[in-house]
């Protein structure tokens, strides 16, 4: 259908670079309808877990999943083993990915991978927040298993 400028447009049909208004959730039919629309952290889903952090699941697909996580300057991830391979981008801030084959230190525009059943752990030992994502492919089906003798979600001087 050619349109003529000025011309009426279909229901549905928008000029170029027209947006629409994004709502909370609309991440979750975008994958049907194919559109691609934007995904921002303060309409994701508060994602539950032991570390009682700030985490959003941005997305969610059987390939793939996105978490956003805001850790705290001194606050650590507990120490566990995903089911499926994982791999930590840094966002923004200074952190420790700790693994089974010791640790790295990566600063914003750094990606960690980690290959599925390693345990690993997150720790921000800035006086900074540290915000990264965790992409795990393909998405996990069962829960990680979180090492008992290690919970290190508060502060590393408040731990007794």
């Amino acid at each position: 259908m050619l349109l003529r400028p000025g011309a009426d447009r279909p229901a549905g049909h928008r000029r170029f670079g027209q947006a629409d208004t994004i709502r909370p959730g609309d991440h979750r039919s975008r994958r049907q309808s194919g559109e691609v629309r934007p995904i921002t952290v303060a309409d994701s889903p508060v994602v539950p877990n032991p570390n009682g952090l700030d985490a959003h699941r941005l997305f969610a697909s059987p390939d793939v999943e996105v978490v956003h996580i805001a850790l705290p300057a001194g606050h650590a991830l507990v120490r566990h083993a995903a089911p499926v391979d994982t791999l930590f981008y840094i966002i923004t801030g200074i952190g420790t990915v700790e693994s089974d084959a010791g640790s790295v230190r990566a600063e914003a525009g750094t990606l960690v991978p980690h290959p599925k059943e390693t345990f690993h752990r997150v720790r921000n030992e800035t006086r900074d927040r540290l915000e990264f994502l965790v992409i795990k492919a393909p998405r996990p089906v069962v829960p990680p298993r979180f090492d008992a003798t290690a919970n290190q979600t508060q502060p590393e001087g408040d731990n007794p």
